[in-house]
């Protein structure tokens, strides 16, 4: 991945690339109290880089990268596998990823968190076939470093 940032860097230009680093690094969302929800990227402590649970990770781990967030749910990605899992402090949702699958199976993933008031949060996560052959062509022409 460090391979193709200079690669995206320069496809963006600099405009581009000052607006996306205006952009929050967290977002937390309070439909109710006691019902946030906190979207980052890995984790709360390093939410652009560093580690992201996995299905596997201890609780001392979850604690590290995710404790004291006072959130009910937080969602994230960076590690490319989707999943739901409680922990004590509250659901880890990992909203997958529409590239890269750590199964390896052609298969997109995306997960949709929908407040209903009655009810809380609802938590759905979905996986699409997507042209494997047809992402390679475009991979190959595209000039990214693989």
């Amino acid at each position: 991945m460090r391979q193709q940032e200079p690669w995206a860097v320069s496809q963006l230009g600099t405009r581009r690339i000052e607006l996306l680093q205006g952009l929050p690094q967290q977002l937390r969302l309070t439909p109710a109290s006691g019902q946030d929800l906190l979207i980052v990227h890995a984790s709360i402590r390093n939410p652009l880089r560093g580690h992201a649970a996995t299905l596997e990770t201890p609780p001392e781990e979850l604690r590290r990268l995710y404790g004291g967030a006072n959130a009910r749910i937080i969602a994230f990605g960076h590690y490319h596998d989707a999943f739901i899992r409680g922990w004590d402090e509250g659901t880890l949702v990992n909203v997958a990823s529409v590239s890269l699958p750590k199964d390896e199976r052609p298969l997109a993933s995306y997960s949709l968190l929908t407040w209903q008031h009655s009810a809380g949060w609802a938590i759905e996560q979905h996986r699409v076939p997507y042209d494997v052959e047809e992402e390679r062509a475009a991979l190959a022409v595209s000039g990214i470093p693989t």
